[in-house]
């Protein structure tokens, strides 16, 4: 099994054909995405960026 995992900062997902906009041009996005599986709803336990990628990676709560 192999895995890529995209993390954005400041990245809005609206903002991705692969998510449902027609107006903003995401190709290669789109065809990665049609292909892969894709979170629609993900939730993490904190906001700033180091403790929310160590959580994601981890599965463990990080941040105090």
């Amino acid at each position: 099994m192999n895995v890529i995992l995209i993390f954005c900062d400041t990245w809005r997902r609206d903002y991705s054909g692969a998510y449902g906009n027609g107006w903003i041009r995401t190709p290669h996005m789109d065809r990665f995405a049609a292909g892969a599986t894709v979170f629609e709803n993900a939730y993490l336990g904190s906001y700033p960026t180091l403790p929310c990628r160590r959580e994601v990676v981890t599965g463990r709560y990080e941040f105090p």
